[in-house]
């Protein structure tokens, strides 16, 4: 059985390292040592190493050799994967659900699309960001499937490494919100092709976007390898 004194300060690196990683402080392809970590952020290296093996399972990290980590590296194979699997689930998602919407749900997703019309022409992108997962969100919650949720929150770390390059680009975000416009044209005339093409085509976009960042920006100096 675990020390109990050790799990909250597992936690607390969890969350850190977590954070760096997503944040790109930690960049793609780096080693990871469980002393200087520890060190760094001022805990002992049984909770670091711990909090590094959970988020091994969870893919932002993965082992190196010498028994040592390293921050997994984003590669044009691994966005093909995530948005494979994330276009999958969440059409499932929006089978299973669009016959029960109500209005008060078609009225909280067009108002998050209208707070995202704001935020974009404030420039605010962390939440512009913020309101696109809590759109997506009003009917992957609403399907009320635990596992599918997990799945979906390990997804969307991965991808929010690289949406941190797309604050620039105003025009694909725009178009983030026409996207989602038209999925919930969907929903509000129970057309699940309507809504699932939509969420395909936005995925698509999102998809081929984050390609073309990798490949000609400066996401290189991370250590991203665009070969794969």
């Amino acid at each position: 059985m675990k020390n109990s004194a050790i799990i909250p300060l597992t936690q607390k690196a969890y969350k850190i390292i977590k954070e760096m990683i997503i944040h790109l402080q930690l960049r793609p392809g780096e080693l990871l040592m469980v002393q200087q970590l520890a060190k760094n952020l001022d805990i002992s290296r049984t909770p670091v190493r711990e909090a590094l093996v959970t988020l091994t399972h969870e893919g932002l990290v993965a082992e190196a050799e010498g028994r040592k980590f390293k921050v997994t590296e984003v590669t044009i194979t691994s966005i093909n994967e995530i948005f494979s699997i994330r276009e999958a689930l969440e059409c499932h998602a929006i089978r299973e659900v669009i016959d029960s919407y109500t209005k008060e749900d078609l009225d909280e997703a067009g108002t998050i699309i209208e707070k995202m019309k704001v935020a974009l022409q404030n420039k605010e992108f962390d939440l512009f960001f913020s309101l696109d997962n809590e759109f997506h969100y009003t009917y992957l919650n609403k399907y009320n499937n635990s596992l599918l949720n997990k799945m979906m929150v390990q997804i969307d770390d991965k991808i929010q490494r690289i949406r941190y390059f797309t604050y620039y680009i105003n025009q694909r975000l725009a178009m983030t919100i026409r996207e989602h416009e038209e999925i919930l044209r969907g929903f509000e005339q129970g057309n699940v092709d309507i809504a699932q093409n939509g969420l395909k085509i936005h995925l698509d976009n999102v998809k081929n976007g984050m390609q073309e960042l990798l490949i000609n920006s400066s996401f290189k100096q991370y250590g991203a390898n665009v070969l794969k």
